[in-house]
């Protein structure tokens, strides 16, 4: 019978490269306390020796997984791509790693992830939520688990946020529309209270350039939904507007494919400008202007948050507006 390898211990990763095993375990579980290239000479002896920590042994030794759980309520829209993307190469420079979970816009089942997850002891939770804040999160908060919310979506939830200044973004979206001599704007959303920010932060802008900002809210912010709203529409009622805010890029994109399809030139007859500048957006029908938020920096910071030493610090994104031909020919 052939005799089984032995195991490589960290022992014989420090041995290799010439420090401690204290050296090697901050090298592994805690980079920022030793120097980069001492990181460098551990991780090409881990490769070399074949060396493989023990997960289970380091949490029952620091109470907490290397694991940081992502929840995001639509894992379909691309907007989460960007900040997931960014959220992932954070955690792996500490060594840690990102769960993603899909909540699909279902408040059960955001708690049942929140719970689970409390339970395998995550190293962090970052919550995209379905609606306001759960009251469940400030609590695995306050039992030693540290939580982000992404979104800052008020109320009085002590929770830290990584966030887009919502409000923000539709007041430049609508100054945008003016400024081209738009009179005649509509406001299509959906149930999310990002929405209900950006749609105030249009409506601020509107009232105060002497136009109404009609608005028109959607059970879901989805292309289909939009794109069924706007076909819906009586020509007649639709041509009335002379541009769109669209609260998200996946609703602008339906109303563009909708307009399309009735026979209305975008931007000449209607303008259309839409919000997050997802990967199709400059792919669109038509390119779509549109606002964004910087989602990779967002990501960066989420995950910053939820491994500092207690989660307390909020941050707040600026928008930034990008015109394409859906607004300007």
């Amino acid at each position: 019978m052939a005799e089984r390898p032995q195991r490589v211990t960290i022992a014989d990763i420090a041995k290799h490269v010439g420090v401690s095993t204290a050296t090697v375990s901050y090298a592994i579980n805690q980079p920022s306390r030793v120097s980069a290239g001492v990181v460098l000479q551990v991780n090409e002896a881990i490769a070399l020796l074949g060396y493989r920590g023990n997960a289970a042994a380091r949490q029952l030794r620091v109470g907490r997984s290397e694991a940081i759980a992502l929840i995001v309520n639509d894992a379909s829209n691309p907007a989460f791509t960007a900040f997931a993307a960014a959220a992932e190469t954070e955690a792996a420079l500490t060594g840690r790693f990102i769960l993603l979970a899909n909540s699909s816009d279902d408040p059960t089942r955001e708690l049942a992830y929140l719970r689970f997850f409390e339970s395998q002891q995550v190293g962090g939770i970052v919550l995209a939520p379905v609606g306001e804040v759960p009251e469940e999160l400030s609590e695995i908060a306050n039992r030693g688990t540290p939580v982000v919310s992404l979104g800052n979506l008020g109320g009085a939830s002590s929770v830290p946020f990584v966030s887009g200044d919502d409000h923000a973004g539709g007041v430049v979206a609508m100054k945008h529309l003016i400024h081209l001599g738009r009179r005649t704007p509509l406001f299509v959303g959906g149930p999310l209270p990002q929405f209900r920010y950006r749609h105030q932060g249009a409506e601020q802008v509107a009232a105060a350039a002497g136009r109404v900002l009609e608005s028109h809210a959607l059970a879901a912010a989805t292309v289909k939904e939009a794109f069924r709203a706007i076909s819906a529409m009586p020509l007649e009622q639709l041509l009335s507007f002379d541009s769109v805010f669209a609260g998200n890029d996946l609703l602008a994109i339906g109303v563009l494919h909708a307009l399309h399809d009735r026979g209305v030139r975008v931007p000449e007859q209607i303008a259309v400008i839409g919000y997050d500048d997802i990967e199709f957006a400059e792919l669109a029908i038509v390119p779509l202007t549109t606002v964004r938020h910087d989602a990779a920096a967002m990501g960066r910071a989420a995950i910053r948050t939820a491994i500092g030493p207690k989660a307390t610090t909020s941050q707040t994104y600026p928008p930034q507006l990008v015109v394409r031909r859906s607004t300007v020919s």
